[in-house]
């Protein structure tokens, strides 16, 4: 008899420079999960969007000034890509996401309905502020 494999979803939060994306590649290879980023879903709504699209238009001048996208806009983003994820039948492992504590309020509840409590994990890396600001230095 087959085993179906668990349908996992993996948070990983820290600060900036804590290796969220290197551990989260790793995660996704051994785990056989997809990592699903932030930065890649920005980038791709971003690329998508018309010449005349004022509300990217603003984000992207936003994200120039060293600001955060929207918070509200990227949650809208990030939730669409989790549910057509898990529409798939697949596990994820999410690297930049919750940057905020409204989009962790907003997010839980998705992965638990997704993924269900057991399946989901978080992983909080650490590192010391001076670390972090080396690594991205």
């Amino acid at each position: 008899m087959e085993i179906e494999p668990r349908l996992w979803a993996v948070l990983l939060i820290g600060p900036p420079g804590a290796g969220k994306d290197t551990q989260a590649a790793l995660l996704a290879l051994e785990l056989g999960l997809v990592q699903i980023k932030t930065s890649q879903i920005i980038d791709k709504k971003f690329a998508q969007a018309g010449p005349g699209d004022a509300v990217i238009r603003e984000q992207i001048r936003r994200k120039a000034a060293g600001d955060l996208v929207e918070p509200k806009l990227v949650l809208e983003w990030f939730v669409e890509e989790l549910r057509a994820l898990r529409g798939q039948g697949k596990g994820v492992v999410a690297s930049g996401s919750p940057r905020t504590l409204y989009e962790a309020e907003a997010e839980l509840p998705i992965f638990e309905e997704l993924y269900g409590k057991d399946n989901l994990k978080i992983i909080s890396l650490q590192v010391s502020e001076e670390e972090s600001v080396k690594r991205n230095s």
